[in-house]
């Protein structure tokens, strides 16, 4: 389902700019066993902290997986070829740096159209078709704001951290980062119930910081390598199907790859990403209409 969620991806980058930026379980639960939906509650505790459980070594009963990926593009080309054939799945990301729990669901629709929705704390984004609505309570209440191409207010700035967070969770973004690294296989293991293979995944710093530019409206591309450039390690754990069930990331490392400011100044950021509800039945919607305003309107032209 890679090319919706790119899509949902290039959609809240391009409004973002155009606003005036310059820079910028089990495996039946992996598999999808029921509907789901943009507004449905967060997880209770006791699930958040089985989603994030430590993965456990797999027992001698586990059925065989496929065999080992031996280079980083051969386990992008699996996992894009794995993903493709999804309907939706439903991503939670972890950090230390950053209290919220960011959740997201991405639907396909076919032929490159799909939507996604996000909610991380009190912001909530939904991507409906070409438009982007975002909710939040700080700027405008519970109002929801329209953003599309023909916006030009300061609600753009709302997207930048938006634009990050995808690079960071789009399982594209991340095999075109992988199939430029070296790969390791540590083993079989069980990730909340589901058997997995375990990978790390090291990728020089100019090819994370090439992934990055290009998201953000640079040149995507070749990036020269710079004087203290250090890799970025990627610990990757893909069911029985090539799909990621989980992924694990320094953030402090990709900042320093992209030449941000470290996500956190007491040590390592480690957000770890869980990918559940594999082609679950989703529906994203736009807000009702009486709950929704034209960002101009209530930020003003930021141009």
């Amino acid at each position: 389902m890679r090319a919706p969620v790119r899509r949902s991806l290039a959609l809240v980058t391009a409004l973002a700019l155009s606003a005036g930026l310059t820079s910028c379980g089990s495996e039946k639960e992996q598999s999808g066993s029921g509907p789901t939906s943009s507004s449905s509650a967060p997880t209770s505790s006791t699930a958040a902290a089985s989603s994030s459980a430590a993965p456990t070594s797999a027992t001698s009963s586990a059925p065989a997986g496929p065999a080992p990926a031996n280079t980083g593009a051969e386990l992008a080309s699996r996992v894009r070829a794995a993903t493709d054939k999804e309907k939706s799945v439903h991503v939670e990301m972890r950090s230390a740096a950053d209290p919220d729990v960011i959740r997201m669901d991405m639907t396909n629709k076919g032929k490159g159209e799909g939507d996604t929705s996000l909610t991380a704390g009190s912001t909530q984004l939904r991507s409906v078709g070409d438009t982007v609505y975002v909710q939040e309570p700080d700027l405008a209440g519970r109002t929801w704001l329209r953003i599309d191409d023909d916006s030009d207010s300061a609600a753009g700035v709302l997207l930048l951290p938006l634009v990050m967070v995808g690079v960071v969770t789009d399982v594209d973004s991340q095999a075109e980062i992988w199939s430029k690294g070296t790969v390791a296989s540590k083993g079989t293991e069980s990730v909340a119930g589901v058997q997995t293979t375990h990978y790390t995944v090291t990728v020089a710093g100019e090819h994370v910081r090439a992934a990055f530019k290009g998201a953000t409206g640079g040149q995507a591309g070749a990036s020269a390598a710079k004087p203290g450039d250090k890799p970025v390690t990627y610990d990757v754990w893909l069911d029985q199907r090539d799909r990621p069930a989980r992924v694990k990331v320094d953030l402090n490392a990709i900042d320093a790859a992209t030449g941000k400011k470290p996500s956190s100044s007491a040590g390592p950021a480690v957000a770890t990403i869980d990918y559940t509800r594999w082609s679950a039945p989703v529906t994203i919607a736009a807000p009702p209409a009486n709950q929704v305003k034209d960002a101009d309107a209530v930020l003003g032209a930021g141009k």
